[in-house]
């Protein structure tokens, strides 16, 4: 658990990591894994450059890069995508994780957003989702309390859905989990409790949730 809390951290400070974007370098589109490896003799940064203002005049500082990040070249079949024209059937980008290598499964699809930055594709951090089939051959992913959360102005009028999912995912519970966290991680009604485990009821299908996340936490990270 602490790993995961450890990634809704960063999560919120994407657009620290990265500064601006322009919009059009983006690309949204489900895929599966063919490889991931990592990059050899990659070293990240020791300190990292931050600014404070003081008198109206800005200073830049060195701060210390606690969490420090480990660079990998992934390979994916691109099955649909939503943003962006991609012109084949597989791209490479590279990703960066500070836990150790991704672990993204052969056997599932995911949603990716990559971007292009001088020519090279990235994967943006921490910005790979699982989606799940649903049962009218539509793909989904489970309630996200955070996109909601983080929704900027004007707010989207986007709904959740009761979805059945083909094979219904089920999150585990570990025992150190409070309840206060569980409570706020997995909120009734969109997800129900059994045991050790939380299981989603509600969700929003891939251009729902694409809407949702670019409007909420990457929604810094562009430019508009």
């Amino acid at each position: 658990m602490k790993i995961f809390k450890t990634i809704l951290f960063l999560l919120f400070t994407t657009s620290s990591i990265y500064g601006q974007i322009e919009i059009d370098s983006l690309y949204v589109f489900t895929g599966k894994k063919i490889s991931i490896k990592k990059v050899k003799g990659f070293e990240d940064k020791k300190t990292l450059i931050d600014t404070i203002v003081v008198n109206d005049s800005i200073i830049y500082i060195e701060t210390p890069n606690v969490i420090q990040d480990y660079k990998y070249r992934a390979k994916f079949k691109i099955i649909e995508q939503f943003k962006g024209d991609l012109p084949y059937k597989k791209i490479e980008f590279d990703l960066y994780n500070h836990y150790g290598k991704p672990k993204l499964s052969k056997s599932n699809t995911f949603l990716l957003f990559v971007i292009k930055i001088d020519g090279e594709f990235q994967l943006l951090k921490y910005a790979n989702h699982r989606v799940y089939e649903t049962d009218n051959g539509k793909f989904a992913i489970p309630y996200d309390k955070n996109e909601y959360r983080n929704q900027n102005v004007p707010l989207l009028k986007i709904e959740p859905k009761k979805i059945n999912f083909k094979q219904v995912p089920e999150f585990r519970i570990y025992e150190d989990d409070s309840p206060d966290w569980v409570k706020r991680t997995y909120p009734k009604p969109y997800y129900r409790i059994e045991k050790n485990k939380a299981i989603p009821i509600f969700g929003n299908y891939i251009e729902d949730y694409i809407k949702l996340r670019l409007n909420g936490t990457l929604k810094d990270i562009f430019n508009n």
